[in-house]
């Protein structure tokens, strides 16, 4: 009987394994490339973007377009595969096409030596955002690296994002629970929905979803009559809707009985989220922050053919901040450093970039569209109201925010801006310039604060010599 215990107790941990997570690399840290990473090939040209736009969750990585007909590859740290020959990589990346002459890919070595391709595609159109997978033999070594590249003439695209990159081994049964569509912050009834993925190699016929709410009781929804095959994903909704009091609430999801059975990998089987229910909203004022410059001809067609228009018709109901560059050539002579921190915190390399709510947008008027129609859809959880004093070359600012939900950690940014200059006038045609950023209080770093709902929270007072902007 003894025998028989030590026995299923050996093949009950067997079946609980966790699958063997070589590198999982979501670009979350402030450092990049992230530690052990090196770029091979225009190492400008890569950046952190503060985006989501490979369709995981902001922070991504991302390649932006140069003058080059070159090779550039994100290599990755040494990794020790000995014993392992069958290795799978995945990554989420969205391929923003220009024109066609461009080939991405990944590419594999072993101890430094020769680049070895192991995928590779030369798009004719944008892709993704997409989850790719690549399956890797005959790795079993240490000091094994992998790459991931663009080759051919890098004019002829425009961005490349990538994020959450994975390196493991695939275990027999294994449901990934891959994303969440629950707001951080709603108010009423919210429906609970998301997608499952088949990271394992057998086929997923059942799994059941559970959520709780503040470690109370267990909601369940069992999924029955599947047939998903490696890589296949379910978008699931459950049968039950999440109601909660208004305040802040921590949110648990997972995934379990998988074909009535125990999942092998139960690091992806887990959603956590802190959410916040608020007391009432408010119309939303979407904010656009544009990245441009005098001496850039890209940007003053965008700008009198899409933007300016737009501002015309839709400039009231939104807030409007732009960032002069100092590239192309010279620059535009009311560049900052302090817009140059900006360029930094959204991975801009190139201009113009518009950026809605944070969100990189497409410069052509149906996405400025878009996106406004997007943001004014959403509701706001805050009202906001700032009172600014000029006397003589100093102004005082004064702001005063009313949450309606609990907010921690939020960075709250002034900026002083100039609504018409001619004084940066260049060589792109334009002859005045709207919206310009002239300084951000006290930084552009902002200020941190907490904020309580139904509490108001005033700033200090910030005071600055105008001559100084």
């Amino acid at each position: 009987m003894k025998k028989l215990f030590t026995l299923l107790t050996a093949l009950f941990l067997v079946q609980l394994s966790f699958a063997q997570m070589f590198l999982n690399e979501d670009f979350s840290s402030s450092t990049f490339p992230p530690n052990g990473f090196t770029i091979d090939g225009l190492p400008n040209q890569w950046s952190r973007s503060s985006t989501a736009t490979a369709g995981g969750e902001a922070p991504e990585a991302k390649f932006t377009y140069t003058s080059a007909n070159t090779t550039s590859r994100l290599i990755s740290p040494s990794i020790d595969l000995t014993g392992n020959d069958e290795v799978t990589l995945n990554f989420r990346h969205f391929y923003d096409w220009y024109a066609n002459g461009v080939s991405i890919g990944v590419a594999t070595r072993i101890d430094g030596g020769e680049w070895e391709v192991a995928w590779q595609s030369t798009p004719t159109g944008n892709v993704g955002p997409v989850l790719q997978t690549v399956e890797l033999s005959d790795v079993g070594q240490d000091n094994f690296q992998f790459s991931i590249f663009l080759s051919g003439n890098l004019y002829n695209m425009d961005y490349w994002f990538i994020d959450d990159i994975k390196l493991f081994v695939r275990q027999e049964l294994d449901a990934g629970l891959q994303s969440l569509d629950l707001p951080s912050y709603f108010t009423g009834e919210q429906e609970i929905s998301g997608k499952v993925m088949n990271e394992g190699i057998n086929q997923i016929n059942s799994f059941d979803i559970n959520w709780t709410l503040d470690g109370g009781d267990v909601n369940t929804t069992s999924f029955t009559g599947l047939s998903l095959n490696t890589n296949q994903s379910y978008n699931f909704t459950a049968d039950q809707t999440l109601v909660a009091d208004p305040g802040s609430h921590e949110f648990k999801i997972w995934v379990s009985n998988v074909n009535e059975d125990f999942d092998q990998n139960p690091e992806n089987d887990t959603i956590n989220r802190t959410i916040g229910v608020a007391t009432q909203t408010v119309q939303r004022r979407p904010l656009f922050e544009e990245f441009t410059s005098s001496t850039c001809a890209p940007c003053a067609s965008f700008n009198n053919s899409v933007f300016n228009p737009f501002i015309e018709q839709n400039g009231d109901d939104i807030a409007l901040i732009k960032y002069q560059m100092s590239w192309p050539g010279s620059g535009d002579p009311y560049y900052t450093a302090e817009g140059g921190v900006r360029r930094t915190f959204y991975g801009v390399n190139a201009v113009p970039q518009l950026f809605v709510e944070g969100t990189n947008v497409a410069t052509s008027a149906g996405a400025v569209n878009n996106a406004f129609n997007n943001g004014m859809a959403n509701p706001a959880f805050m009202t906001i109201e700032a009172i600014q004093v000029i006397e003589g070359d100093v102004i005082s600012v004064e702001a005063q925010f009313l949450p309606f939900v609990d907010l921690f950690d939020v960075t709250v940014h002034m900026a002083v801006i100039e609504k018409v200059t001619t004084g940066n006038v260049a060589s792109n045609g334009e002859t005045e310039f709207h919206h310009v950023m002239m300084k951000m209080l006290p930084d552009a770093s902002g200020t941190t604060i907490d904020l309580t709902a139904g509490e108001t929270t005033t700033l200090s007072t910030v005071m600055i010599c105008l001559l100084l902007c």
